[in-house]
């Protein structure tokens, strides 16, 4: 769990990734990570790195993003792939 309501599942180039990759997936119902309050998400953004660089922008502007919680809000609140997108 990286931000509130929000987690990222991650694999690393020695596990076999070919190719940089994130994934963003919303869910109405919350997803538990642990027995306690704050590890309940309800958004994944999964990262697949092929090496340990070409990821690292990607990263810094997804922390931006995420630093802003009326950017989570709006991604929750989403009625489809292309308001998401607007806030990405």
């Amino acid at each position: 769990v990286i931000a509130p309501k929000v987690a990222m599942p991650h694999a690393r180039p020695e596990d076999g990734v070919n190719k940089v990759s994130m994934t963003l997936t919303t869910f109405k119902e919350d997803i538990y990570f642990s027995g306690k309050e704050q590890h309940k998400v309800k958004i994944l953004i999964s990262l697949a790195p092929k090496d340990n660089q070409t990821h690292i922008k990607a990263l810094a502007c997804l922390t931006k993003m995420l630093s802003k919680k009326e950017n989570i809000d709006k991604i929750l609140n989403s009625k489809d792939k292309y308001e998401i997108l607007e806030v990405i």
